[in-house]
């Protein structure tokens, strides 16, 4: 992706998710270009969104506002079966910039099978920021993900939920 699509996401390499749609990626990679200009996430989900990504790459989203370089979830759903979630970065100083690769807002996040790796922020949740929203991570891999609160993950409770299963965290940092 080289340039973005403008929506109450802000910049957004993909148009938003508004409906039920299913990606089988089939191993391939939905990234950033590295050569762009431009500052923008890879994707997002409204609340009329329900997003399944199965076996592929979110990588190299880069942000400079608001959550999630690689996925934001407002009131929506997102299931991730097999995804490397690699190398997101939300690089602003601001207390906004929350979520490095996965910012959950009051939707539901499931992610299972996955890996989440090298992703920061400049605030907090290096590889997830979960804010109100039900969040469900299983047989998952956290690695190498770096945020001054929650390196790996940061879950700001309003009503919402998390729940970890048969996951592994390692050389995240703060």
């Amino acid at each position: 992706l080289t340039t973005y699509y403008q929506d109450f996401f802000y910049e957004t390499g993909l148009p938003p998710v508004a409906t039920d749609i299913t990606i089988n990626g089939n191993g391939s990679t939905i990234e950033r270009d590295d050569g762009s200009f431009y500052l923008f996430r890879l994707m997002g989900v409204n609340d009329f969104g329900i997003l399944t990504l199965n076996d592929l790459t979110l990588r190299d989203g880069l942000i400079d506002e608001n959550g999630g370089a690689a996925l934001v979830v407002v009131d929506g759903v997102a299931n991730l079966n097999n995804v490397l979630v690699l190398n997101n970065r939300n690089i602003t100083a601001f207390s906004t910039n929350i979520g490095g690769a996965l910012f959950n807002y009051f939707g539901t996040l499931n992610v299972t099978d996955s890996f989440i790796i090298g992703n920061t922020t400049t605030s907090g949740g290096g590889a997830i920021f979960n804010w109100g929203g039900d969040v469900n991570v299983s047989d998952t891999h956290f690695s190498a993900n770096a945020a001054p609160i929650g390196a790996a993950i940061y879950h700001r409770y309003q009503g919402g939920s998390f729940t970890i299963d048969n996951s592994s965290f390692e050389y995240n940092r703060i």
